[in-house]
């Protein structure tokens, strides 16, 4: 371990063979598996024919993005401090705010990836106070809002004046 000196995240591979990791492997772990989960159930849907083959060159449709289901989080949380989360997209939720399209706090619950305890991003008590950076398999997003808490976070990361992607189509 390199506690306070460097933070090294392992593969997925390197976490099962080493046996043991923090919340970044178990972040990551968790995420492809809903991921997966995810994907294999929009397998049957017309979102499908946009998404993302394992071309690496392949960047996904603006519709496909829109339509994502599972995030990994890297933020600040309590008692963790810098930490990575997952967040799910719950689409049983409905918002009040009609403006916010699916995209509101509201609609995403956060899962904390060592304990396996599951929050709404509105909860007053989830332990995830900062969102900084939104992943996906195809594409980072950095949270350029004033306010990053996840209860006040706008989700529509194809929104320029809220998030800045580091790769562009």
């Amino acid at each position: 371990s390199f506690i306070g000196e460097m933070d090294l995240w392992c593969t997925n591979q390197e976490f099962w063979d080493i046996g043991a990791g923090d919340e970044e492997e178990h972040a990551t772990m968790l995420f492809n598996y809903l991921y997966y989960l995810v994907s294999m159930n929009k397998s049957s849907t017309a979102v499908a024919k946009n998404a993302p083959k394992s071309h690496p060159s392949f960047y996904p449709t603006d519709e496909f993005i829109q339509n994502e289901s599972v995030f990994l989080v890297m933020g600040k949380a309590v008692p963790e401090g810098s930490t990575v989360y997952v967040l799910l997209r719950d689409r049983n939720r409905k918002s009040s705010n009609s403006s916010s399209r699916g995209f509101g706090a509201i609609n995403f619950l956060v899962i904390n990836p060592c304990t396996g305890a599951v929050c709404s991003a509105v909860d007053p008590n989830c332990p995830l106070r900062e969102i900084e950076i939104l992943a996906t398999p195809y594409n980072l997003w950095a949270n350029i809002q004033v306010d990053s808490r996840p209860s006040s976070v706008n989700y529509n990361v194809l929104n320029g004046d809220l998030w800045c992607p580091f790769f562009t189509s």
